[in-house]
């Protein structure tokens, strides 16, 4: 099957579903949008990231064959549409240009504008001063909170995906998967979502040197006042220690080893 071909009856039926909606990337505008452009990321999913001269990015989603929720909501659609939501909620994100749907190469490709600046990851493993490194851990502990306060659950919490921006504010990228509330993320999510910031072993370490229970009194103060009494600051509190401190140097649930971001 080459580029040309979307495959089968099958196949290019799914293709059809994943891609309603979407303006069709030609060969002259894909080349447009890639000129002079350099790989920035090739995921093994298979998607693949691309630095413009100008400084934006042109992201294409492959498309999976499977029967998933992909085909109604593609991964590239989730993506956009959670940008633009986050920037909605006072969430700074990636700023999106476009998207559209490649069939030749059976992809979804996104363009959009970088969230300028540093990644966590990348401060922490270049800062030297435990005083910048406590001021961006009370900070990092705000956002979250800030983040919980207004329904948005980020799966994919970790430093590598919160970009210290102008100004010392923190952001996010990589947003294909997030959740949206109405209201305040309830007790339980909250405890999950913390859990994401225990997948590297990099940032578990940054953690750990700066105190769990420092960090989640931190994240408890920001909680507003309303809604957020004494003895229900001090129950979440108590669970967050527990949830975190049980994790302990091993990952999820005491089974999962840490990953190494620097590492295979």
């Amino acid at each position: 099957m080459n580029d040309a071909d979307p495959g089968n009856t099958v196949e290019r039926w799914l293709w059809a579903i994943a891609s309603r909606g979407l303006d069709e990337l030609d060969a002259a505008r894909w080349a447009e949008l890639t000129e002079g452009a350099t790989v920035l990321e090739r995921a093994p999913s298979g998607n693949v990231a691309l630095r413009r001269p100008d400084g934006s990015v042109v992201k294409s989603f492959r498309h999976r064959r499977a029967l998933s929720s992909a085909l109604w909501r593609p991964y590239a659609l989730r993506f956009v549409d959670n940008a633009r939501e986050l920037v909605r909620r006072g969430v700074p994100s990636v700023e999106i240009e476009g998207i559209w749907n490649d069939r030749r190469r059976r992809r979804h490709v996104v363009h959009y504008r970088w969230l300028e600046g540093e990644t966590l990851a990348e401060v922490f493993a270049s800062c030297d001063g435990s005083e910048r490194s406590e001021a961006l851990m009370e900070r990092l502990a705000r956002f979250v909170a800030r983040l919980h306060e207004r329904g948005v659950y980020f799966r994919s919490l970790h430093f590598a995906n919160l970009v210290v921006v102008s100004g010392g504010e923190l952001g996010l990228i990589d947003v294909a998967d997030v959740a949206f509330s109405s209201r305040p993320l309830a007790r339980q999510s909250r405890l999950r979502n913390f859990e994401h910031l225990w997948r590297y072993r990099e940032d578990v370490e940054v953690l750990e040197t700066f105190g769990l229970a420092r960090f989640v009194a931190a994240y408890v103060a920001e909680l507003p006042v309303a809604g957020w009494g004494p003895s229900r600051r001090r129950a979440l509190e108590r669970a967050l220690v527990a949830r975190l401190g049980g994790l302990d140097r091993r990952g999820h649930s005491r089974s999962r080893p840490l990953k190494t971001r620097a590492g295979p």
